[in-house]
């Protein structure tokens, strides 16, 4: 098998551990996100440029803490690029190949702020992040979720800015911005 095969493989465990402390959407996250994030990621680095692997790993690594723990806990980053790190070293990433991926495409990929990957894997793993969240139904399955816990209002003030900067932010390539620019209004109109 590959690196990326086998990458793919420890992430699919991780998730098929189904650790106690988890979101209950977790199972979800793996085959409706993670998968979507890691094949539109190599998508865009095929089509923009980059390599297509490391993109890959990138978005099947993205937010990797989640199939231990929830969002909202305080170390969920640190303990991604931790276990980001782990794992590509595991299936025989180089350190610098690891660099690209943890400390550039992982560490700028919500693109908050100024804060942008430099690499093109990066931008093309934040982009690929934001094809997923805006071509899929990660936004609805989230809304569902959060239900349990936020009022309506509470979650479009949650979605709206998250939604604008998947849009404006993630997407370093205007032509990919307007192929999905439907989408986009579309989710906008529902979260009004």
């Amino acid at each position: 098998m590959t690196r990326i095969e086998n990458l793919r493989t420890e992430v699919k465990n991780l998730y098929k551990l189904r650790h106690p402390n988890r979101a209950r959407w977790a199972d979800w996250i793996y085959e409706g996100h993670v998968l979507p994030v890691g094949n539109a990621s190599r998508a865009v680095a095929q089509r923009f440029g980059g390599d297509p692997e490391l993109a890959e790993a990138a978005g099947l690594l993205h937010d990797v803490a989640d199939s231990i723990m929830k969002r909202e806990e305080s170390e969920h980053e640190a303990k991604s690029m931790e276990i980001a790190k782990e794992l590509l070293k595991k299936v025989g990433y180089s350190n610098a190949e690891i660099s690209i991926v943890v400390d550039d495409a992982l560490l700028y990929h919500s693109c908050r702020g100024d804060d942008r990957p430099k690499t093109l894997e990066g931008k093309a793993m934040a982009a690929g992040d934001a094809v997923a969240h805006l071509t899929t139904n990660f936004y609805l399955v989230a809304e569902e979720g959060r239900r349990e816990f936020q009022t309506p209002e509470e979650i479009f003030a949650w979605v709206n800015p998250k939604l604008d900067r998947d849009f404006t932010n993630k997407i370093a390539y205007d032509e990919l911005r307007e192929e999905i620019r439907l989408d986009y209004e579309k989710l906008k109109s529902h979260f009004q």
